[in-house]
């Protein structure tokens, strides 16, 4: 009897399409921003992802990426600043000279 059952767990898929995706949705726009920030840290989950490639659009995740990754960029360029300006030193004055040895550090 157990073999029985063994077997017919086996051919069983791992997502039942039935409960996890209920009336074949679309993915509403807060899960399409939590997968695109799921998948930035690398934790995106096997039910997610089977979510977004079967029933997600496209245009709406590469959208997406798109606008993280500027904010993205957007934010380390802040920070840098920040933490240069507050370190003494400023982008705007960088090709300032002020001694003559200055010149072999702003090549």
């Amino acid at each position: 009897m157990e073999s029985k059952q063994n077997k017919s767990d086996e051919n069983k898929p791992l997502i039942n399409d039935e409960n996890d995706f209920e009336n074949d949705q679309k993915p509403t726009f807060g899960q399409i921003v939590f997968s695109t920030l799921s998948v930035f840290l690398g934790v995106q989950s096997n039910k997610n992802r089977v979510r977004d490639f079967k029933h997600g659009n496209i245009y709406s995740y590469v959208a997406s990426v798109l606008i993280f990754t500027i904010l993205f960029i957007f934010c380390v360029i802040t920070v840098v600043k920040a933490v240069l300006s507050n370190a003494g030193m400023s982008l705007k004055n960088r090709h300032k000279k002020s001694g003559p040895d200055d010149h072999f550090f702003y090549a």
